[in-house]
């Protein structure tokens, strides 16, 4: 701040006077290093307090925060075991082995950068009028990363051979197509609801039980718009979540789900647990900003995050369900 306030002072010229807080001060070096910094941190203050609700995977995600800040890979161990008791008369024969395995899954950690400048110019303006300086601009710096990462712990990135939490290779997807209308029956909404829980109770053997549910737009306008008759004013999402037998009780929509499907043309719910063992977006460093840097006669801002995206550690607790959902379509099939 005192190589921005020295410049500053000397662009303006010493003798000068200007205008702050409602009074005219002499702008030295001093003067106008106090006025920047004060300034550069109320613009550091709104980056922090900025919230973009259709930014949702903090939101859906567990986040750790674990990692060191100067991590390049992410690791995990998961321990698995094998073996079965068996029943026996025979005391001389050896018994069977039981035995239990440790493999290391490692993920990479990349950087997400985005930058903002001003100049002597704008500080110039707002010492004279006591606006706030370049708010806007330090604003979409933070949304920019924000955005890159929603995206990138939701789907990864195909050019370095990433997924995300919605497109996971591993996890299992429901074998039947979806295709919901406004005129869909809500009694069959409301079983493949059901149904598309139920496969993660199957496929685990009980061991896990989903808890949230995320919908595509188009989705989640269906099955909170489709009601259980004329006279009632439960919609078919009021009911699931009230009654499903798999303890599903939150759901949300995402734009993320959009077009997430197998074919990049179908929406994806997915349904899943919430847990830090299931899935985490990893975050060895948080949103920071550096000190500004003097080029010529603007001070430009590097921003900086660094993510390894989401980890799934157990793709058994969640479940993809791809379909066709048509909001507008308000035909009334025999389903």
């Amino acid at each position: 701040f005192q190589q921005i306030g020295a410049r500053l002072a000397r662009t303006l010229g010493r003798s000068q006077h200007v205008r702050m807080d409602g009074r005219l001060v002499r702008v030295d070096a001093g003067v106008a290093t106090a006025f920047t910094a004060r300034e550069l941190e109320h613009v550091k203050a709104q980056t922090y307090d900025v919230k973009k609700t259709a930014l949702k995977a903090r939101q859906f995600i567990p986040v750790s925060y674990d990692a060191h800040p100067g991590a390049e890979v992410i690791s995990y161990d998961q321990y698995d075991s094998f073996g079965e008791a068996e029943l026996t008369e025979d005391y001389a024969d050896d018994s069977p082995l039981v035995d239990a395995e440790k493999r290391n899954f490692p993920t990479k950690v990349f950087g997400f950068r985005a930058a903002y400048k001003f100049s002597v110019q704008d500080l110039r303006a707002i010492m004279m009028s006591g606006s706030k300086l370049n708010v806007t601009r330090a604003l979409q710096a933070r949304r920019a990363i924000e955005a890159k990462l929603d995206r990138f712990a939701a789907r990864g990135d195909a050019r370095i051979g990433r997924t995300g939490f919605i497109n996971d290779t591993n996890v299992d997807t429901y074998d039947v197509a979806l295709d919901w209308t406004m005129g869909s029956k809500a009694q069959f909404l409301y079983r493949q609801l059901s149904a598309i829980a139920a496969r993660i109770v199957t496929n685990t053997n009980d061991v896990e039980r989903p808890d949230s549910i995320i919908f595509p737009t188009k989705a989640f306008e269906i099955v909170a718009g489709v009601t259980f008759g004329i006279d009632s004013e439960a919609t078919v999402l009021d009911v699931w979540l009230r009654k499903n037998p798999y303890g599903v009780r939150r759901a949300d929509q995402w734009t993320q789900c959009d077009a997430a499907g197998a074919d990049g043309v179908k929406d994806r719910i997915v349904v899943y647990r919430y847990g830090n063992d299931v899935a985490e977006l990893e975050i060895p460093q948080e949103y920071e900003e550096m000190p500004p840097e003097v080029r010529g006669m603007t001070f430009r801002t590097e921003c900086h995050l660094r993510s390894a995206g989401t980890v799934i550690r157990y793709p058994g607790a969640i479940q993809y369900a791809d379909g066709t959902f048509d909001p507008d379509d308000l035909t009334d099939p025999e389903v």
